[in-house]
């Protein structure tokens, strides 16, 4: 996927998935997300709903990596990492708004 001078937020500004557009739930092997703009359907693993679960509730980039590497004892790099390029594919999709 290419990303191109795409960037995430700031890691301590608070963001969420645009509510007036996004819907998504778990499913067994991870989540399906639907943007009714584009009328698309995205599917991930279980990271990607943790990541998810944080985004709705209106998390930081930092919130977000501290939720992967209590969940998952991930390490600091790979955390940052996984969010950073799951966050970059929804800044690149129109799919996060500010709080």
């Amino acid at each position: 996927m290419a990303t191109s001078g795409v960037t995430e937020p700031p890691s301590d500004e608070r963001i969420r998935l645009r509510h007036d557009r996004v819907r998504w739930r778990e499913e067994h092997f991870g989540f399906v997300l639907y943007d009714g703009r584009a009328d698309s359907l995205y599917e991930g693993n279980h990271t990607g709903c943790e990541i998810l679960r944080c985004l709705e509730a209106g998390a930081s980039m930092d919130d977000v990596c501290a939720a992967l590497r209590a969940r998952y004892g991930v390490a600091d790099d790979t955390a940052a990492r996984d969010v950073a390029e799951f966050v970059r594919f929804l800044v690149l999709e129109d799919l996060l708004a500010p709080c």
